[in-house]
């Protein structure tokens, strides 16, 4: 009886020792250096949080458990967060003490926020950006961690547009927006960024990359309910480039109906409404070159289209001389035999070319220049009796061709002079100058340049004309003859003269005009 008494004595005493040691003298191992922490946790001093830390991580390691081991991570994860102010360094092993805490217990309003300004002091963008939008129920409603969470949004944001991903860019800078703070530092225009892209993909030749930004940039405008007639433009422009020129055309139109119908259009606006008509245009000339059309030239119905849609461009842009140098070359060189048309064409040239850069368009310049240097069949007839006048006063010319020469102008005159036939030239009327070797030579190239001038109309016009393949062969013969100058001056002088004639006799080879009564 005694011993059975005694030993649940010495087991009561066991239970009271071993309780008093796990209930009061283990719990004072972390809760005591906890305690002392927790006096120095709010210092400005760096010995003093460097204290705290020892403590702390004297408590983590005497073994607490639920609430108070998570409490001693969160108070370790603070003070190395305030020690990154002294070293840098510090900051990590704040992240690692606070991941963790999170992971045992996830994330709540405290632990959210200071895992946010960890990352950020980390400049761990990404980081920052994937906590906030998966903790925003945490964190949307303070302030702090707002700014902190734009301000890493912003970061992204430059570094996808330096990546070339216009789509990222534009998330960031959308949610920047939306957090309203930080919102000076968004781009005026960062709505187009998308569009930047595109413009510069389809200058690089990357027309999948530009089709992509172009489809995104129209179907954020679509959901915005801004327009989207750039991003429409910037998907013809796609079409074109990969053959699609139906589609394109077809397209442009719908779009440009759409930019007229803008009720205020601002400089952009009205930039691209001229750039599109012309664009237009260019896609007009393709059409005509479509393979079934091959050697078809266009008929009035497709010049009224490009009347028309070059009539748009001059609207838009009464400055803008490409439209009008593209319509003018269209029109001169499908102008077939009708003077007519070349000269319309010329003249369009002409608005062009006051308007252009003339530098940038020499051909264009060539052809007006030709042209007004060319002048017309009447002018060339007046300029052939001139040059007759001039010939037959030349010494060396044979006075049986002399003879042929005077014929030829009477006739001439008769014809086509308004006063009637002048009296010719004295018989004796023949220069008594022989030119020198030098002198025929300048006066040959002057002669052969006003002859090609003079029957140059009628050549060009009606090339099928009675003598035109003979005077064109002849024109050859004198300039073959004037390459061999030193072995045969005579033979130049006499295709010279030779040619002289026939161009008279193929400028009479017509019905002669009809007189007035």
């Amino acid at each position: 009886m005694g011993l059975d008494v005694l030993l649940i004595a010495l087991l009561l005493l066991c239970l009271v020792g071993g309780g008093t040691y796990f209930l009061v003298m283990v719990p004072r191992r972390w809760r005591i250096p906890l305690e002392e922490s927790r006096a120095l946790l709010y210092s400005a001093d760096r010995a003093d949080l460097e204290r705290a830390d020892r403590l702390i991580a004297q408590a983590v390691n005497a073994g607490p458990r639920g609430r108070t081991l998570a409490d001693a991570r969160f108070a370790q994860a603070y003070v190395r967060a305030r020690l990154g102010d002294c070293d840098p360094d510090q900051y990590a092993a704040g992240a690692a003490a606070l991941a963790d805490l999170v992971a045992a217990s996830g994330h709540d309003k405290a632990t959210a926020f200071l895992d946010l300004w960890l990352r950020s002091k980390l400049e761990q963008h990404s980081r920052v950006c994937d906590l906030f939008e998966s903790e925003a129920a945490l964190l949307a409603d303070s302030p702090e961690a707002r700014l902190i969470a734009s301000i890493s949004f912003l970061k992204q944001a430059v570094a996808s547009w330096r990546r070339r991903e216009p789509q990222g860019a534009l998330h960031y800078f959308r949610q920047v927006r939306e957090l309203d703070c930080l919102t000076a530092e968004i781009p005026e225009h960062v709505d187009d960024l998308e569009l930047v892209e595109g413009v510069r993909a389809l200058f690089d030749g990357r027309t999948a990359d530009a089709r992509r930004c172009f489809a995104g940039a129209r179907e954020h405008a679509a959901q915005e309910g801004k327009p989207v007639v750039r991003a429409t433009l910037g998907l013809l422009v796609c079409d074109w480039r990969e053959g699609e020129r139906a589609n394109a055309d077809a397209g442009l139109g719908a779009v440009l109906d759409e930019l007229a119908r803008i009720p205020d259009p601002g400089p952009e606006d009205e930039r691209l409404r001229v750039n599109g008509a012309l664009f237009h245009v260019v896609t007009l000339l393709h059409e005509w070159q479509r393979p079934e059309l091959a050697g078809v030239p266009p008929d009035e119905a497709d010049f009224d289209r490009l009347d028309e849609r070059v009539g748009r461009v001059v609207r838009a842009d009464p400055d803008s001389g490409d439209a009008l140098l593209i319509h003018g070359l269209c029109r001169y060189y499908l102008a077939g035999r009708s003077p007519a048309l070349r000269e319309a064409g010329v003249a369009l040239l002409e608005r062009g070319l006051e308007t252009a850069r003339p530098i940038l368009h020499p051909e264009a310049r060539r052809i007006v220049e030709f042209e007004r240097a060319l002048g017309d069949v009447e002018t060339g007839r007046e300029r052939y009796v001139e040059l007759i006048d001039e010939a037959v006063r030349d010494g060396n010319l044979d006075p049986a061709r002399r003879h042929e020469l005077l014929e030829l102008r009477a006739l001439m005159r008769r014809r086509y002079s308004r006063s009637g036939d002048p009296a010719d030239l004295p018989a004796g009327a023949a220069g008594v100058e022989h030119p020198s070797v030098r002198d025929l030579a300048e006066g040959n190239e002057l002669m052969r340049g006003r002859l090609r001038g003079i029957a140059g109309p009628l050549l060009r016009d009606d090339p099928d004309r009675p003598g035109a393949q003979e005077l064109t062969e002849m024109i050859g013969r004198l300039e073959e003859a004037s390459g061999r100058f030193d072995d045969g001056i005579e033979a130049m002088l006499s295709a010279r003269q030779e040619l002289i004639v026939r161009t008279g006799e193929f400028l009479l080879n017509e019905e002669p005009p009809v007189e007035e009564t």
